[in-house]
Formats: C-alpha cells, structure tokens, sequence
C-alpha cells in the first residue's frame, strides 16, 4: 500500500470540512453540502439590569422606575425581611402579589431567574414595594424594559 501524500492545504481543507460536517451533511442528502441551511448563529440574551433593594422605614417605594413607552420584565427577584411585617408589589397601582400579611421576621422569597419573566408590568408603569412596617427590608430585583 502506497502512503498518501498530502500537502499542507489540502489536510486543512479536509478539517475545515470536517469540522463543518460536510459528510454529515451529504449523508442527510445534500449533495453540495453549501446548498444545506446555514446552521443557527448563538445570540446572547441582552443583559439584566440589576436593582438593590435597601428600605428600612415604612412606605411605597418606586424600585423598578417606570420608562416611557416601555414594559417592566422582572426575571429574577429576592426579598429578606428582618422585622415581621405586611408587604406589597404592584404594577403602578395593581397589585402582583396580594398583600403578604404578617411576613416573618428573618424570611425572605427567591424569584430566580428561569429565563421567563416572573412578572410584565404594564408600558409606562414603575415597579413599586410597599411595606408596613420598620426594620430592614432587603433583596434585589433583575429585570428588562421591553
């Protein structure tokens, strides 16, 4: 058997095939693997932003604020109550949670991110926490205006 003699060029465009698969795709039936569908490109997800949550007095807080023409998507959020207390999200006015009556002291609540918004505000309206109570309420909150 005679040894192949291969050139430098010739071995790279044997592994640039390779690596594009063109026996793969000539086995599915395509003839000139160029006339197959490019494959799909990897488009990363736009970034969160990220938004501390620091209260310690009772009140309505503006923690999302609102963009014009926009909607609030909230992809993860994280709260942590030291005091017991009654706490409240709303859409501007609306409310997402219902009144969280007589949270306990030192308990919090994880929203984590799935890559589904947890909650989509209305366009215009700010993200809003109400708390009845004194004490640190902490946590974060990552969302996106679409």
């Amino acid at each position: 058997m005679t040894p192949l003699s291969l050139s430098i060029e010739h071995e790279q465009d044997l592994a640039r095939r390779a690596i594009r698969g063109e026996g793969a795709l000539r086995a599915a039936g395509f003839a000139n693997p160029q006339s197959a569908p490019a494959l799909p490109t990897f488009q990363a997800s736009p970034s969160l932003t990220h938004a501390v949550i620091s209260l310690t007095t009772a009140g309505t807080y503006v923690i999302v604020p609102a963009s014009a023409g926009l909607a609030i998507r909230v992809f993860a959020l994280y709260i942590w109550s030291e005091n017991d207390q009654n706490w409240e999200l709303f859409d501007d006015t609306v409310s997402l949670t219902g009144l969280q009556k007589a949270w306990p002291m030192q308990q919090g609540l994880l929203l984590p991110y799935v890559g589904e918004p947890w909650f989509e505000l209305q366009p215009n309206n700010p993200l809003k926490l109400s708390l009845s109570g004194n004490g640190q309420f902490s946590g974060f909150v990552k969302y996106r205006y679409v």
